[in-house]
């Protein structure tokens, strides 16, 4: 699929992950609008224009860029699988739509709100919708979270209880008593 809004890339370097894969590290540089397709093969060329952000008032920018940085953290804290470091890149970035960008780009959220964020011009905008999304994937790993307690409450009082009853098994048997749990069937 081409979109309409994408990212002008800078690349990086090239790694090898795997015999059979390799990874292009690139750096997003800025938001641009494809304004004509000059070419489709052997591989497309596009004219496209820098799409400039707007903003609101800049208390209330500032008091999104603090809650989307909070629940970064908190994303970060739970989800277990993502560097700590991220959450100081976050701070360093000092742009607003930069920071929306980054952080929803850190994360395993679909395409297509990865996309949605990308067209969003107002800054305000896409940082309440970047919020949005990182509140959804806060909500899923406190979710998991708590499963995994359950799960884990569980099989532990399945252990205790099984234990307890091989020792009331060992016990009967010292005492000469027959096995209660065999009597009651």
């Amino acid at each position: 699929d081409l979109y309409d809004v994408g990212t002008e890339m800078a690349l990086g370097y090239l790694t090898a992950i795997h015999d059979e894969y390799k990874s292009v590290m690139v750096e997003g540089r800025r938001r641009l609008e494809i304004v004509e397709i000059i070419q489709t093969t052997p591989y497309i060329t596009a004219k496209a224009r820098a799409l400039e952000d707007s903003a609101e008032d800049s208390d209330k920018i500032k008091a999104l860029e603090q809650a989307l940085a909070s629940l970064f953290e908190q994303v970060i804290e739970l989800d277990g699988t993502l560097p700590e470091e991220l959450s100081d890149v976050s701070h360093g970035l000092g742009d607003p739509g930069w920071l929306a960008d980054f952080v929803v780009s850190s994360l395993f959220i679909p395409l297509e709100d990865c996309q949605r964020l990308l067209e969003i011009g107002e800054i305000g905008e896409r940082l309440r919708y970047a919020i949005t999304l990182l509140n959804h994937q806060l909500n899923m790993l406190e979710l998991r979270e708590e499963i995994d307690g359950k799960i884990r409450r569980d099989i532990a009082d399945s252990q205790r209880d099984m234990y307890l009853r091989e020792q009331m098994r060992v016990i009967q048997g010292e005492l000469g008593e027959g096995d209660i749990f065999q009597e009651e069937m």
